[in-house]
Protein backbone atom coordinates (compact mmCIF):
# COMPACT_ATOMS: atom_id res chain seq x y z
CA UNK A 1 0.00 0.00 0.00
CA UNK A 2 1.26 3.46 -0.91
CA UNK A 3 -0.27 6.68 0.40
CA UNK A 4 0.40 10.23 -0.68
CA UNK A 5 -0.97 13.51 0.65
CA UNK A 6 -2.79 15.68 -1.90
CA UNK A 7 -3.52 19.34 -1.31
CA UNK A 8 -6.85 20.68 -2.55
CA UNK A 9 -7.17 24.29 -1.49
CA UNK A 10 -7.25 24.32 2.34
CA UNK A 11 -7.81 20.58 2.52
CA UNK A 12 -5.20 17.86 2.55
CA UNK A 13 -6.49 14.58 1.19
CA UNK A 14 -4.85 11.21 1.39
CA UNK A 15 -4.48 9.28 -1.86
CA UNK A 16 -3.85 5.57 -1.30
CA UNK A 17 -3.03 2.85 -3.77
CA UNK A 18 -3.60 -0.75 -2.73
CA UNK A 19 -2.37 -3.74 -4.76
CA UNK A 20 -3.71 -7.27 -4.40
CA UNK A 21 -0.57 -9.44 -4.26
CA UNK A 22 -2.27 -12.78 -3.58
CA UNK A 23 -1.66 -13.99 -7.17
CA UNK A 24 1.99 -12.94 -6.93
CA UNK A 25 2.43 -14.81 -3.64
CA UNK A 26 0.81 -17.95 -5.08
CA UNK A 27 3.12 -17.74 -8.10
CA UNK A 28 6.20 -17.31 -5.87
CA UNK A 29 5.15 -20.31 -3.77
CA UNK A 30 4.81 -22.41 -6.92
CA UNK A 31 8.23 -21.28 -8.16
CA UNK A 32 9.81 -22.29 -4.84
CA UNK A 33 8.18 -25.71 -5.12
CA UNK A 34 9.58 -26.20 -8.64
CA UNK A 35 13.03 -25.03 -7.51
CA UNK A 36 13.01 -27.52 -4.64
CA UNK A 37 11.97 -30.33 -7.01
CA UNK A 38 14.88 -29.50 -9.32
CA UNK A 39 17.36 -29.22 -6.45
CA UNK A 40 16.58 -32.66 -4.99
CA UNK A 41 16.28 -34.43 -8.35
CA UNK A 42 18.84 -37.24 -8.72
CA UNK A 43 19.22 -36.44 -12.43
CA UNK A 44 21.63 -33.71 -13.42
CA UNK A 45 19.75 -30.57 -14.42
CA UNK A 46 21.17 -27.49 -16.11
CA UNK A 47 19.09 -24.46 -17.04
CA UNK A 48 20.42 -22.33 -19.87
CA UNK A 49 19.57 -19.00 -21.41
CA UNK A 50 18.36 -18.78 -25.01
CA UNK A 51 21.96 -18.98 -26.26
CA UNK A 52 22.70 -22.24 -24.45
CA UNK A 53 24.79 -20.66 -21.69
CA UNK A 54 24.43 -22.28 -18.26
CA UNK A 55 22.48 -20.17 -15.74
CA UNK A 56 21.72 -22.72 -13.00
CA UNK A 57 22.59 -26.33 -12.14
CA UNK A 58 21.45 -28.71 -9.43
CA UNK A 59 23.62 -30.72 -7.01
CA UNK A 60 23.26 -33.90 -9.06
CA UNK A 61 24.78 -32.09 -12.07
CA UNK A 62 27.80 -31.22 -9.92
CA UNK A 63 28.11 -34.79 -8.64
CA UNK A 64 27.87 -36.26 -12.15
CA UNK A 65 30.14 -33.80 -13.98
CA UNK A 66 32.42 -32.52 -11.22
CA UNK A 67 31.56 -28.90 -12.10
CA UNK A 68 30.02 -26.32 -9.81
CA UNK A 69 27.88 -23.35 -10.86
CA UNK A 70 30.76 -20.88 -10.51
CA UNK A 71 32.70 -22.87 -13.11
CA UNK A 72 29.95 -23.32 -15.70
CA UNK A 73 27.87 -20.16 -15.30
CA UNK A 74 27.66 -18.35 -18.63
CA UNK A 75 29.41 -21.14 -20.53
CA UNK A 76 27.91 -23.20 -23.32
CA UNK A 77 26.99 -26.67 -22.09
CA UNK A 78 28.40 -28.34 -25.20
CA UNK A 79 31.92 -27.49 -23.93
CA UNK A 80 31.44 -29.03 -20.48
CA UNK A 81 33.20 -32.38 -20.21
CA UNK A 82 32.68 -34.88 -17.39
CA UNK A 83 35.65 -34.65 -15.02
CA UNK A 84 35.04 -37.87 -13.11
CA UNK A 85 37.04 -40.92 -14.13
CA UNK A 86 35.14 -44.08 -15.06
CA UNK A 87 36.18 -45.81 -11.81
CA UNK A 88 34.91 -42.87 -9.76
CA UNK A 89 31.49 -43.05 -11.43
CA UNK A 90 31.12 -46.79 -10.77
Amino acid sequence: MHSYPLKNGNKTLLFSLINDISDKRAYETELLLFKKALEVNSEGVVITDSNGNAQWINNAFSEITGYYLEEVFGKKCEYIKIRHTRSRLL
